[in-house]
């Protein structure tokens, strides 16, 4: 089963490890301040964020833009709160 859960990440850092936009990935659009965006998404076979482990799942790829290079994903709220993660601004 796939999951629906929503992580967006540059799809040049990625590129690394051998993901890459192919003919047959879907294409998915991204509205935001601005601009309209497009991403491709894949279903890959496992991440891990801490110790939670979600397999089978699809994420969305995009290049992020050169003012942006201290960014390498965003990880959406759903994901945030299946993992029942907290997140601390004090200590960061």
């Amino acid at each position: 089963m796939i999951l629906a859960r929503r992580i967006l990440l540059s799809s040049d850092v990625v590129s690394e490890i051998g993901i890459k936009f192919e003919n047959g990935d879907k294409l998915v659009p991204s509205f935001g301040i601005g601009a309209d965006e497009y991403s491709f998404r894949k279903e890959v076979d496992q991440i891990q964020l801490g110790s939670m482990t979600m397999t089978n799942i699809s994420l969305d790829f995009s290049v992020f833009h050169e003012n942006i290079n201290s960014i390498n994903g965003l990880i959406g709220l759903d994901i945030l709160k299946h993992g029942g993660f907290v997140i601390s601004l004090h200590q960061m």
